[in-house]
């Protein structure tokens, strides 16, 4: 072969390998490899942490992180949406695709404590992921610096690493997200089955992974219903518009089957239940939240909603992103879904603006005094860091510069640092408190012997580590239809006196105000301000009788004031609502020659009502059971016909009215109103019972 020949033989091998190396997929491939090598990196070093914080051994910075491996434990058993063995259906199961996905492991053979490992692993994934995600759809826009951008803002968030590698289900969530955005673009693009199918798959699963996953699927519903009504719109200028039916209707049905999974779950709560929602909105939510009028519900809202304002777009919490972030990033989304509704059109970034303002909404509505969670704004921050990428390729653009994106990227990342070593600091503090609170509690109850059932009001750890029947006063496991917690004392002493006495907790493993007065016993042991202690409740249904000087009559009904299930039942009301402490228990001797029985009740200021059943026409004897701090009139009216009582001060003993009503007065369903007069904010009273006999 000659020198030309030659020269020329090896310019081709030049060619062909140069243009191999310039590879699209090849390229891809790299990044996912170092994204993935990232990933693992981070996992490591809170594995690193971890291990020298709590001296080889392992633990989780959040207690709800148990609370998944618990419900994934069991449906490994085969107790599906069971938190424990013979239990029953439980709605505290706030994700249940992602405890399927933790009963892989089991049936695999994983068990105890090295589930918190998987846990690692599934963090790494979740952060490779949606960085991966994130830079696929700066491509699919036409703006991979804007991808770049976000994914290095993302990757580098101390935040994020909190919130994927605390073992919770934020980060499939997450994940399932930025998939749904991105497949949202490839439909856009191509509205063919091939593309609509993994879309509505994935868009199927976030009401399954999060509660909140349903607003966000209806916003994307609604995108997509006026993206075809847009184009049917369209079609009309021509000469053969489609019909309403075939260029509407129908294609907008194609979509009703992503409603299916989210429709059997909460429909399986209310056959189940009786209700739609979970217990983890009833302990959680704004809305289920008792003691507030609606003026004081909306401030508390609104209150909320700023208090987002303050800690992710003014910079002013250390933890989170800076003002240089979240407010360009969040301008850049709306001037991006203003434009595009400007050119009639619904696409990705009307999509992002909607999801932009539910995820503040929803995360928001989350209230409880003494807890936060800041992990549900998570959503929020991967839409804004990607809006940001984009800010910052504009000014770049803007500036002929397109180095500045790139510069602005990593003088970001790096004052970022100081907020991810705070949340490396974070992380680190609060796995030291699980492992020597919650998770060592727990093992020193699986030590105890004989018939042990625990009254917990952390319900992870104890439960999971213990491997000991328990009972969630707080109400986030145990099957209920109303949270007795968040009214009281009164009401949580009402709901241990419902239970079967042989599903009563024997001891509790809590904090002493998250139970009642005298709701324990010996103390056993200590783990910082949580109690290990006896159950020594004595009162238990000792309020549910009148007294034995009614033996020769039945009662035929009776409200149980304070039990919220028995409230309910009677259409129990009262106003004003008052607060927590007006919801108490009270024992105090009844009668003589004197028994001590103890009973729930509510602090009555202006008004209670209520319904009973009786048998028409026959006369009833009206017990009602007080106490006053001092002497009052009670207007009571039974059908509308009142009558004034006589209440006087109790001095700690109890005072038990009783009032004969007139058989041509009663009815089958009858309406009670009870008041003091006059109404004023000194003439108020406790009520606890009431019971309704008629004779044999």
């Amino acid at each position: 072969m000659t020198d030309p020949q030659a020269r020329a033989e090896t310019e081709r091998e030049e060619h062909r390998l140069s243009s191999w190396l310039r590879a699209p997929w090849l390229r891809r491939s790299l990044i996912t490899a170092i994204v993935a090598v990232y990933a693992v990196g981070v996992g490591g070093l809170h594995l690193w942490v971890m291990r020298e914080e709590l001296e080889e051994k392992v633990s989780v910075p959040v207690d709800d992180t148990y609370i998944h491996l618990q419900y994934a434990r069991e449906m490994a058993r085969g107790n599906w949406f069971s938190y424990q063995p013979g239990e029953g259906y439980s709605t505290g199961c706030t994700s249940p695709l992602y405890i399927m996905l933790l009963a892989v492991p089991y049936l695999m053979g994983a068990a105890g404590e090295d589930m918190v490992l998987l846990t690692l692993l599934l963090g790494c994934v979740w952060l490779g992921a949606t960085t991966l995600l994130l830079l696929r759809l700066g491509r699919q826009l036409h703006n991979p610096t804007a991808g770049r951008v976000a994914a290095a803002l993302w990757a580098t968030s101390g935040f994020v690493w909190f919130c994927f590698y605390s073992g919770m289900e934020t980060g499939l969530y997450l994940t399932l997200l930025a998939g749904v955005l991105s497949l949202f673009v490839s439909w856009t693009e191509d509205d063919r089955w091939r593309t609509r199918a993994p879309l509505m798959v994935l868009a199927a699963l976030l009401p399954v992974t999060r509660p909140e996953g349903a607003f966000l699927l209806a916003a994307l519903l609604l995108v997509v219903a006026s993206r075809l009504a847009l184009r049917w719109w369209a079609t009309r200028a021509a000469e053969q518009p489609a019909s309403l039916l075939r260029g509407l209707v129908l294609p907008l049905a194609q979509w009703l089957p992503v409603l299916l999974p989210g429709a059997m779950y909460h429909g399986a709560n209310r056959v189940l239940t009786g209700t739609f929602t979970t217990a983890g909105a009833m302990s959680k939510s704004l809305l289920a939240a008792p003691y507030f009028e609606p003026h004081q519900r909306a401030v508390q809202y609104v209150s909320q909603i700023f208090e987002t304002a303050r800690t992710f777009l003014t910079g002013n919490d250390p933890l989170f992103l800076t003002l240089a972030v979240t407010v360009p990033g969040l301008m850049t989304l709306v001037a991006l879904w203003l434009r595009e509704q400007a050119r009639r059109d619904a696409g990705v970034w009307v999509l992002m603006g909607l999801w932009t303002v539910l995820a503040v909404l929803v995360a928001s509505a989350h209230y409880i005094r003494i807890a936060a969670w800041p992990r549900y704004y998570l959503p929020f921050l991967l839409l804004v860091v990607f809006g940001a990428g984009v800010a910052m390729t504009w000014l770049a653009d803007a500036l002929r510069q397109r180095w500045l994106a790139a510069a602005a990227a990593v003088v970001l990342v790096f004052f970022q640092g100081d907020a991810t070593v705070r949340w490396m600091k974070t992380y680190q503090r609060d796995i030291r408190v699980i492992h020597n609170k919650q998770a060592e509690a727990g093992r020193a109850l699986r030590m105890l012997r004989g018939k042990v059932r625990v009254m917990v009001c952390d319900a992870g750890a104890i439960p999971y580590i213990s491997q000991k029947p328990s009972f969630d006063i707080v109400g986030l496991t145990t099957p209920l239809r109303f949270n007795y917690f968040r009214h009281g004392a009164g009401s949580r002493f009402e709901l241990f006196e419902s239970l079967p006495k042989a599903r009563r907790p024997t001891h509790v493993a809590a904090y002493d105000f998250c139970l009642w007065p005298g709701a324990r016993g010996r103390t056993i042991d200590i783990f910082h301000n949580m109690v290990i202690a006896a159950v020594a409740e004595p009162g238990a249904g000792t309020g549910h009788h009148p007294g034995s000087k009614y033996a020769g009559a039945r009662v035929v009904d009776s409200v149980d004031v304070a039990d919220l299930k028995d409230e309910a039942a009677h259409d129990y009301r009262w106003w004003p609502p008052g607060n927590i402490r007006d919801n108490i228990i009270h024992r105090g001797v009844l009668g003589a020659p004197g028994k001590m029985i103890s009973d729930g009740g509510r602090l009555i200021k202006e008004w209670e009502q209520f319904t009973f059943s009786a048998t028409p026409g026959k006369p009833v004897t009206m017990v009602a059971r007080f106490t006053s701090g001092m002497t009052l009139n009670l207007m009571l009216r039974v059908n509308g016909q009142p009558r004034v009582l006589r209440l006087t001060r109790s001095r700690g003993s109890w005072q038990q009215l009783e009032i004969r009503l007139p058989g041509k007065q009663i009815r089958r369903h009858n309406q009670v109103l009870v008041a003091p007069l006059p109404v004023a904010k000194r003439n108020a009273y406790h009520s606890y019972h009431y019971f309704f006999l008629q004779k044999k």
